[in-house]
């Protein structure tokens, strides 16, 4: 399994930190190029957000989207089964290493493996498969935000480039948020604790005084008309409470069949100072 590494040519620094963070758990990485969504041009954009004009953009989101589809390919044309995707502002757990030296451990049925947790409450399987140390595999049965870090399967990988018109919002909601088509039938599990946890998701839960807005949602917003924005938030509170109704008898029966539990999936890594520690907020 390879491990691909999504980088912008401006941000040496990133990479440099990744390439030690790599090295002292013994792994490596393929770098990926980076779209630079400031770099586009108005008919790329204009492409880009034409079946996608039901939300505001910002030029960042649009660069992460086209990075991680052009990280797919790049995996697809290499012929091999799985891969695991890594953005550049990574702290990586040492669990890792035994991870991803191997894919006899991926069940047959998965679609994404998600390696990271952002802390937020989420609801996953009572089911649970042990992995190395002292990590286990679950199913992932709500929204868990985050596109940092997770392994794809080829066949998973094909699927969403032949079908990137069902991709119509953020990369991480198009892959982990159930309510959006390209997610919805897709099998994913959840490795918890986690692996793999952001900087921006470290730093706001553990440094207080950090500014948590990522380089991304402080780039610029595509000029996007007010109409349809204001249309496109009047269907969503419409749907809302129906959703909302739904997913939570779905949940509630679950957790009634003891199939599921709801909670944060806690951090398993090392972050400061080589200690390793299991970090909670």
């Amino acid at each position: 399994m390879k491990n691909y590494l999504i980088n912008l040519d401006r941000s040496g620094d990133r990479l440099a930190r990744m390439r030690e963070r790599f090295h002292a758990i013994g792994l490596d990485y393929v770098r990926v190029s980076a779209i630079d969504g400031c770099n586009l041009s108005e008919s790329d954009i204009r492409i880009f957000l034409k079946d996608r004009r039901s939300r505001r953009w910002n030029y960042g989101e649009i660069g992460c989207f086209l990075s991680h589809l052009k990280t797919w390919q790049i995996f697809v044309e290499s012929g091999e089964e799985f891969a695991a995707v890594f953005e550049d502002d990574a702290f990586m757990s040492s669990e890792l290493t035994s991870l991803l030296t191997g894919s006899g451990w991926i069940p047959e049925d998965v679609d994404i493996v998600r390696l990271e947790t952002t802390f937020w409450k989420t609801e996953i399987s009572v089911e649970r498969t042990k992995l190395s140390g002292k990590l286990g595999l679950h199913r992932l049965l709500s929204l868990h935000h985050g596109a940092g870090a997770y392994i794809l399967s080829a066949r998973t990988a094909k699927w969403l480039l032949d079908n990137n018109d069902l991709l119509r919002t953020t990369i991480d909601s198009a892959l982990f948020d159930f309510q959006e088509k390209s997610c919805r039938n897709l099998k994913i599990y959840q490795v918890n604790p986690a692996p793999v946890l952001q900087e921006t998701v470290y730093k706001l839960h553990f440094q207080p005084a950090y500014d948590a807005q990522s380089q991304i949602i402080k780039s610029d917003w595509v000029p996007t008309p007010e109409w349809s924005l204001k249309l496109r938030k009047l269907w969503r509170e419409i749907k809302r409470p129906y959703r909302k109704l739904k997913n939570g008898f779905q949940r509630k029966a679950r957790e009634n069949n003891k199939l599921s539990v709801v909670g944060k999936i806690d951090f398993y890594g090392r972050v400061e100072n080589n200690a390793e520690k299991i970090y909670r907020p």
